[in-house]
């Protein structure tokens, strides 16, 4: 969702504006453009509608991103802690070494628990290679 976010605001403000465009240069010497900028005034009234819309949706949009961005990077270092918590669970499981009632060893398995708990350490929110090191 994230990386789609910009084209959508960039879409909706491209709407927003070719709308306006529509309001507001009703005369152009393009013969085309001249017969969508002649609109009766119901018509005008249902741009006018759409503008409107389309400004609410933007600030909508806006209004959802905002604390996503802002509390961005505590999210990303408390799911950070959980997922290399996750791995290090993973890994002691696999180490033989823990309390549950069976047993299970395997060395391969808890070296790579703990390879991706080390990995997910040293992710940084500010890398896309990090992003894509997983």
């Amino acid at each position: 969702v994230s990386s789609k976010t910009s084209q959508l605001l960039s879409l909706l403000r491209e709407a927003n504006t070719s709308i306006r465009w529509l309001l507001l240069q009703p005369t152009t010497n393009d013969p085309k453009l001249e017969a969508v900028c002649k609109i009766s005034a119901r018509m005008r009234e249902e741009v006018l509608g759409a503008l409107v819309d389309t400004a609410l949706l933007e600030d909508k949009v806006k209004g959802i991103l905002i604390p996503l961005v802002s509390n961005r990077q505590a999210n990303w270092l408390r799911l950070q802690e959980e997922a290399a918590q996750a791995m290090d669970d993973l890994a002691v499981y696999f180490s033989g070494q823990h309390a549950l009632k069976r047993k299970v060893r395997n060395e391969e398995l808890e070296e790579f628990f703990r390879s991706l708990q080390q990995r997910i350490e040293e992710l940084s929110l500010s890398s896309q290679e990090d992003m894509a090191a997983l």
